[in-house]
């Protein structure tokens, strides 16, 4: 039994390593290739070394739980193929007493990808945004991300639905800068517009509603044009953190004492900026269980291939990769509606892929 066990481990961690190393690899393409075009624009490679090592333990999230799927499915599609699996069986060892070894190392897996999701993982993206915005190739309107709420700037509170270079779209903005007074605008869209006399950005906003409009008119007002001049806006490179670089300390934090760290928002703005804290909590642990939930669901799947070609067992994990990470995004978007619970939403997958693999593990058995 021993013998057996370990036979199945070492080829599982073998391919598991293998599909590890590649996997990083690709998930880290895009930064090599953004490093490589700032290269060769002369900027000095200090600063994109550091760039690259932080990319690393990003990629790492994504590949843990991506070198399972492909490493169950390989394994045991291959020792399925073999009669390896069948000759297991005949000999009186029980299907969960082959997978334990796999199964237990996700479990390792996921502990380990806990602690990357919300402790490494945080500040290494903290630190390569940090680095980018240091650089001078960086956009003057970078600090404008869309998303989330911008209140970096004093007596202002914006919400950028979506941008593209300098456009914007549905667009929200608490502004106090006057005092005694707290003004809401809405707009459908705007453009960014950099000030060349000075460091300041004017939001040119089209489609307003402006609610109060003053201390003298209470009610909403609408207009076609409204411009918020930001001043200073540009003075400063430096990068503010988000909600992705907050470690798991500082989201349960934000979560409990929400209004305290977001005093200008009030009523739905601020159940969905709770919600953007509790929903990054629940994908991370999401995630690093996907480590458990992959190896599950890719044991099974792997052995009723009864095919040699690795490229089954590729395709799908591919498959089922596009599934999981299709429904997160999903579960992300519904983020703007908290009384749906995007951060319960998320787990459907993990608990799915589960579910689906302890099924099909049974009818194997």
């Amino acid at each position: 039994m021993r013998i057996l066990k370990n036979y199945v481990g070492r080829a599982f961690l073998v391919t598991f390593f293998m599909a590890l190393l590649i996997i990083t690899f690709v998930v880290s393409l895009s930064v090599i290739f953004k490093l490589t075009d700032l290269l060769a624009k002369d900027v000095s490679a200090r600063p994109l070394l550091s760039i690259l090592a932080t990319s690393i333990p990003l990629a790492l999230v994504f590949a843990l739980p991506q070198a399972g799927l492909i490493s169950s499915l390989l394994v045991f599609g291959r020792l399925s193929s073999d009669g390896e699996i069948t000759a297991m069986k005949a000999s009186g060892i029980s299907l969960e007493s082959i997978v334990s070894t796999p199964v237990f190392f996700g479990i390792l897996m996921a502990v380990l990808s806990v602690y990357m999701q919300n402790e490494l993982s945080p500040k290494a993206h903290y630190m390569q945004r940090y680095y980018m915005s240091q650089m001078s190739t960086s956009s003057i309107f970078s600090m404008f991300e869309e998303g989330r709420y911008i209140t970096e700037y004093p007596g202002l509170s914006i919400h950028i639905g979506k941008r593209t270079d300098n456009k914007l779209s549905k667009v929200r903005v608490y502004d106090t800068r006057e005092d005694g007074m707290k003004r809401e605008i809405t707009a459908r869209s705007g453009v960014l517009i950099s000030d060349t006399n000075s460091y300041d950005v004017i939001m040119e906003l089209e489609g307003v509603t402006i609610k109060p409009f003053s201390k003298d008119i209470p009610d909403a007002a609408y207009c076609d044009r409204w411009p918020i001049r930001i001043t200073k806006a540009t003075f400063s490179k430096t990068y503010f953190a988000t909600v992705k670089d907050m470690t798991l300390a500082d989201l349960v934090t934000r979560i409990q004492n929400v209004s305290t760290y977001h005093p200008n928002l009030s009523g739905k703005a601020l159940d969905i900026q709770q919600m953007s804290y509790m929903f990054q909590l629940n994908k991370r642990m999401s995630y690093a269980m996907s480590c458990v939930a992959f190896i599950v669901l890719g044991i099974p799947l792997g052995i009723k291939t009864h095919r040699r070609e690795s490229s089954v067992g590729i395709v799908m994990s591919l498959v089922a990769v596009m599934i999981y990470y299709l429904l997160t995004m999903l579960a992300e978007y519904l983020v703007k509606t908290p009384v749906l619970r995007a951060d319960i939403v998320v787990w459907l997958p993990v608990i799915a892929a589960t579910f689906i693999g302890i099924f099909l593990l049974k009818k194997s058995e």
